[in-house]
């Protein structure tokens, strides 16, 4: 399986890390760093489409109305369109009022570890086949 991820701003570094936990695991991964929200890349989004199994976006912000959102959306139309087995994943954070913590213990709390994130794209690739 090849993987697509789609990191947004800090999220690039993160994101490096999952990579190579996900070649540990025999899972090859794209790493795009996508340097704005919207407009999204819908030429991007077509031609990963055509290679990876599984498109994953990964940003700091809420996924709800986010990145992630609009990626997901995309690839359900693509999905209609073109009868693809594609499936998206969007990591961020809920909308919703967030505790103080650092940015350290919001990732963990939320999935936003390297660690967290490749176990959730190793789970999910397993799962799909």
């Amino acid at each position: 399986d090849t993987v697509a991820l789609l990191a947004l701003g800090s999220m690039v570094d993160v994101v490096s890390e999952v990579r190579i936990l996900l070649s540990h695991k025999h899972i090859k991964a794209t790493l795009i760093n996508a340097r704005f929200a919207k407009p999204l890349d819908t030429s991007l989004l077509e031609q990963l489409a055509k290679d990876h199994s599984h498109i994953f976006t990964v940003e700091e912000g809420s996924v709800e109305g986010g990145f992630g959102s609009a990626v997901a959306a995309y690839v359900q139309k693509h999905k209609m369109q073109n009868a693809s087995s594609l499936c998206a994943h969007a990591f961020g954070l809920p909308c919703e009022f967030i505790t103080y913590a650092t940015r350290a213990q919001i990732f963990d709390m939320y999935g936003l570890t390297a660690e967290k994130i490749s176990q959730k794209i190793i789970d999910d690739v397993h799962q799909s086949r």
